[in-house]
């Protein structure tokens, strides 16, 4: 992320940051057990590469989210992308629990380090779904 971060300022292109979380994770684990959990998040990440486009980088973030960092997107095509991103996680994975919460932050001038991006990203509400 540091890379993707210093790459947008120096070129002065747009920076977005996806973080889709799945609150069901906690409760599969405790009632189907951890490998029923385990089989969530590989088929979360799964389709999730599925949606990428050259140049977006995924990651694991944190014990039930993931982070995808796009580079070169603006604030409406990355709405776009988390909105493909989710409705690909729902029609794909087993668990109709699997509907992540999905977070958008965008990179601004006025953020020092990609450390105040992600505190932005995991303040910023979750976008309302159907």
């Amino acid at each position: 992320m540091h890379h993707s971060v210093a790459q947008a300022r120096q070129a002065g292109t747009p920076l977005s940051c996806i973080l889709l979380t799945l609150p069901s994770l906690g409760p599969i684990n405790h009632q189907l057990g951890r490998q029923a959990g385990d089989r969530l998040l590989t088929q979360v990440a799964q389709q999730l590469k599925t949606g990428l486009r050259p140049g977006d980088r995924l990651s694991r973030y944190g014990d039930r989210s993931f982070l995808v960092v796009c580079p070169q997107t603006p604030p409406a095509q990355a709405l776009l992308a988390a909105q493909r991103m989710e409705a690909q996680i729902g029609k794909h994975c087993e668990a109709v629990a699997a509907r992540p919460k999905v977070r958008i932050c965008h990179l601004t001038p006025e953020m020092p380090s990609e450390d105040a991006l992600l505190d932005v990203l995991e303040h910023t509400p979750p976008l309302e779904t159907a």
